[in-house]
């Protein structure tokens, strides 16, 4: 029987230099058995609104990935020296999603990439240096890791969904059966 593999919706940038960076995520991602899906603009097109897309594909895939890149130059609210890089608001509203149907969250942030606060407090995540092979050897048992136990939240996911699916099959047969013996019931012989 072959293995049942998770779908991961893939957030992420399209811009052109963050191709890299995506690419070695996807790569990560198949590497674990992941199947990365449903990116809005890379995996996935149609003639409906952004927001629309992002939700059907975070909804039909298992996790949601997301591969942050700086996008913006940000000011600090608080204090007007302080600048940084931050990520897409769609990156946000897309854990927003995942959060809200109950799907893992995964982060991989570039180097150089503030990820804000909603990310580190519903998750954690991991600073993935470019180029820098020793410090991704380093981190890889912990990412190894997060992707073990995500599959095993969505195995348990999947095995609370197939439960769910057998009690519905049984419900429905156990109702035709029953009608059956009505309709013998009432219309059989009646000897």
């Amino acid at each position: 029987m072959k293995q049942r593999r998770p779908r991961a919706f893939l957030s992420c940038s399209l811009r052109a230099e963050d191709r890299s960076f995506v690419k070695f995520v996807a790569k990560m991602i198949r590497g674990f058995g992941f199947i990365p899906c449903r990116t809005v603009g890379m995996y996935s097109a149609a003639p409906k609104p952004l927001y629309e897309q992002m939700r059907e594909g975070i909804k039909a895939a298992d996790c949601i990935i997301i591969a942050a890149s700086p996008r913006y130059r940000q000011q600090d609210i608080s204090e007007r020296t302080k600048r940084k890089k931050g990520i897409s608001e769609m990156i946000h509203t897309e854990a927003g999603l995942a959060i809200a149907y109950e799907k893992p969250v995964l982060v991989f942030a570039s180097d150089g990439t503030d990820v804000g606060t909603l990310l580190p407090t519903v998750t954690q995540y991991f600073i993935i240096k470019r180029g820098d092979k020793a410090a991704f050897r380093r981190q890889y048992p912990l990412i190894q890791d997060y992707f073990i136990n995500a599959y095993l939240m969505i195995q348990k996911r999947w095995q609370a969904e197939d439960r769910k699916q057998l009690a519905e099959a049984l419900k429905t047969g156990l109702a035709i059966v029953g009608v059956g013996a009505i309709i013998k019931m009432l219309f059989g012989d009646t000897k």
